[in-house]
């Protein structure tokens, strides 16, 4: 398979034109095959002559001599190649004709017609010389020669003008599709680029939407829990809960107006900064829910969102982990903490500045007992404390008054003890 593929790439190399895209390649493809196919006949009729007598053989070697010289020189200049085929082509016929070198013309004649077709092909129009050519000349024939002259000359004519006929229509046809072919490619790489730069465009407007959509849900989870982002992603709303057996928990400043009153704002609000980190910092560590601070109060959840199996034993555990914490942070405040259990009801109010909020008498009853706790202290309901009561070292407060409440059982947390 090798030596046949390289056979054929070099014959294509023979006949190649010199610019393949111009309109007259063609014909100079076709002169490259005529002077191919000359050089092999032209080689065949010098060995036939040298059978016949050494004078025929040097006049086919001279021949072959002019073919592949003509085929060398016409890789310069085709035109120009295809005229000395027609001068050498009727001469060849006149000779092998008019029997003055040649007693046996079929090898002679052979040559000279294929001379005369490769020429004509090569320069349009020729056939009207070599029609003159094989006619007249500086020797005499009879009526009857001069016949078939000019007989080989006018179907040289008609057969050449037929074939550049159809040639000429056959490669206009092929010139006109590849024009089309290439317009066609060249509309399908504009539509290509187009399509490209739209998609690359769309893509860049998808990222921006994601990254807007990022954006605007990283701040609805400053103010929203998770779930609540989900819902109101897919619902458009997000509807009011009643939720059982939450924990509530509620840490304030101790003395946070008058702090305000004394020093400059930008130092209270950084003070205030640190110290709501640091509390989010405990939210997290222990499984609750931040619900929202207000001023300097901190209102924190357990058991809302994230299940945990003691929703007030995850309080309480925050609950001294901040008043432990509060005062080694500047400027050193002493926090307060109120915890309770119960059921409340959740949910979103209004269209604008979402905040989750929590309502209901267990929020109440948490936010009371915080006003009553004592200064870096952790108090709890009895209803909250019993849920932690074999963990917890307290100490029973006396029945104290709360507004709303009347007299209740509270309890000072000292320490948990986990076993």
């Amino acid at each position: 398979m090798a030596p046949y593929n390289s056979l054929r790439a070099l014959l294509l190399r023979t006949i190649r034109p010199r610019n393949p895209d111009s309109p007259d390649a063609w014909r100079e493809r076709l002169l490259y095959i005529f002077l191919n196919l000359l050089i092999v006949v032209s080689v065949l009729t010098a060995i036939s002559d040298f059978a016949n007598s050494p004078t025929e053989g040097l006049l086919g070697s001279l021949g072959v001599l002019i073919t592949v010289g003509v085929r060398i020189f016409a890789e310069r200049a085709p035109r120009l190649a295809g005229w000395i085929l027609v001068l050498a082509g009727t001469g060849y016929v006149r000779f092998v004709l008019g029997e003055i070198v040649l007693t046996s013309f079929n090898g002679g004649l052979t040559l000279g017609l294929l001379s005369l077709l490769g020429g004509v092909f090569a320069a349009p129009w020729m056939s009207i010389v070599v029609l003159i050519g094989a006619t007249f000349g500086v020797f005499a024939y009879d009526l009857a020669r001069v016949a078939v002259m000019l007989g080989m000359g006018g179907a040289v004519l008609i057969v050449t003008l037929l074939l550049q006929g159809a040639l000429n229509r056959y490669f206009q046809n092929a010139r006109e599709l590849a024009s089309a072919n290439a317009e066609l490619r060249k509309r399908e790489t504009e539509l290509e680029t187009r399509v490209r730069e739209r998609t690359a465009e769309l893509e860049r407007a998808v990222a921006l939407a994601r990254a807007q959509e990022a954006r605007v849900e990283d701040v609805l989870r400053v103010v929203l829990p998770g779930k609540l982002i989900e819902e109101l992603k897919s619902t458009r709303h997000i509807l009011p809960r009643r939720y059982e057996d939450v924990a509530v928990m509620f840490c304030d400043i101790v003395n946070f107006t008058a702090y305000c009153d004394a020093h400059p704002p930008e130092e209270v609000m950084r003070h205030l900064q640190l110290l709501v980190e640091a509390f989010e910092d405990l939210v997290m560590q222990y499984d609750l829910q931040k619900i929202k601070t207000s001023g300097d109060t901190f209102m924190t959840t357990g058991g809302l969102f994230l299940p945990v199996s003691n929703p007030v034993m995850n309080c309480a555990q925050c609950g001294l982990d901040m008043v432990k914490l509060a005062p080694t942070l500047p400027p050193h405040w002493q926090v307060r903490v109120g915890i309770h259990s119960g059921p409340i009801i959740g949910g979103v109010v209004g269209t604008r500045q979402y905040l989750f909020d929590i309502l209901g008498d267990t929020v109440n009853f948490a936010a009371r007992i915080q006003e009553t706790a004592q200064p870096g202290t952790v108090f709890l309901s009895k209803h909250a404390w019993q849920q932690i009561q074999p963990y917890a070292l307290h100490e029973k407060i006396a029945k104290t008054e709360l507004k709303g409440k009347g007299c209740v059982e509270l309890y000072q947390l000292k320490r948990i003890n986990l076993l």
